[in-house]
Parts: structure tokens; C-alpha cells; sequence
């Protein structure tokens, strides 16, 4: 083996200075990937909030837009009977959004008997989870009558002809330097009266 001996003229002083030299690009480098990282997870943290709250704003409209009777109107749940694609059921469903621990829920009842009148019993409730880190759970829905107008919540329930959700979603511990809102206006085509 052999021992590689330092170039005559190297000096203690000359290592020293590449030393702390290597330990300054070190820590540079360190840092630049440190920030990287950083931008990197907040990106994808907001493109991951921008898809859900599309999702959720996709769903609430597909399902609402077929509602047959609205049942409950307050700014922070929804309640309503509407048919939805693939019920084989003689009776709409019970379908509700609602807020519950920062979360955006849809819960549905099938109905059960043989009719003419029908039940829906809370046992058979089955909740789906639409969307986490809802920021605004206290006022979520808002409600317009036939004229366009806002009605004040809770809306008298045979008022309702449109009803607007805005969802405002962001993590909790700030690591989203923004919050993202998405809205959309629904209307009721089964509870207009000017078909």
C-alpha cells in the first residue's frame, strides 16, 4: 500500500482554507436542496387541493342537479331525495352533504319498503368522504330562490331553486402558502317551475 504524502509546500493553513471551503459549498448545496424539496412538496400539496376540490365540485353537481325535494338548508348541510344513476329503487334517495371535523361528507339512504310510502332508515345510511382540509365547514352552501335572489339560511326549503357551494380547502399547518376556493351554482332543473 502506498501512502500518498502532501506536495512539498502544502501548508496546515492551505487545508484548513480548502476545509472550510468544502464546508461552505456543502451547507450551499445542503440548502438548495433543502428549498427544493420545500417547493416541491408545497406544489404538489396545492396541485393535490386544486384536483380535489374539482372532484368535489364535479360530484355535488352530478348528484344535486337531480334533486327532487330539498329537505334540509343550512349553511353547512344539505339534505335532499334525488334518483341517482344506477338506483333500481321504486323511491328516490336520501342523499346529504354535510361537514363534519374538516371534512366535506355525502351520506345516502336507499329507501326501504314497498311503498306508496317509503322509509329510510339511518342504519342503512353509507357516508362517502368528498373532500378534507374544508376550511369554511360553518358556510359551505349558499341559496338562491326562483328569481336568482339569496335566501337567508336556513332557506325555507320549498324556496330553493339554486344552490351555489363554495369550498375553501388548505392545510391547517400553513405548508400551502395559499388556500384554494372552488364554487359552483347548481340548479335545481326538477324544482323549477318554469318548464
Amino acid at each position: 500500500m502506498k501512502i500518498k504524502m502532501l506536495k512539498p509546500g502544502s501548508t496546515l493553513i492551505e487545508l484548513v482554507a480548502v476545509a472550510g471551503l468544502m464546508a461552505i459549498l456543502s451547507a450551499l448545496l445542503a440548502t438548495l436542496v433543502a428549498q427544493s424539496l420545500k417547493s416541491y412538496r408545497e406544489s404538489r400539496q396545492i396541485v393535490e387541493l386544486q384536483g380535489n376540490a374539482a372532484m368535489a365540485i364535479k360530484d355535488f353537481e352530478s348528484i344535486t342537479r337531480g334533486a327532487t325535494e330539498i329537505v334540509v338548508s343550512a349553511p353547512d348541510e344539505l339534505a335532499f331525495y334525488a334518483y341517482m344513476v344506477g338506483d333500481d329503487y321504486p323511491a328516490p334517495t336520501l342523499v346529504r352533504y354535510y361537514t363534519e371535523n374538516g371534512e366535506l361528507l355525502r351520506s345516502t339512504i336507499a329507501p326501504s319498503g314497498e311503498g306508496p310510502t317509503f322509509t329510510y332508515p339511518t342504519e342503512d345510511e353509507l357516508v362517502n368522504k368528498i373532500i378534507k382540509h374544508v376550511l369554511n365547514t360553518d358556510t359551505i352552501f349558499t341559496y338562491y330562490n326562483e328569481a336568482s335572489a339569496e335566501v337567508a339560511a336556513p332557506a325555507p326549503v320549498d324556496t330553493v331553486r339554486m344552490i351555489r357551494i363554495t369550498i375553501n380547502v388548505g392545510y391547517t399547518d400553513k405548508a400551502t402558502p395559499t388556500d384554494i376556493t372552488e364554487t359552483t351554482v347548481v340548479s335545481l332543473r326538477n324544482l323549477k317551475n318554469n318548464l
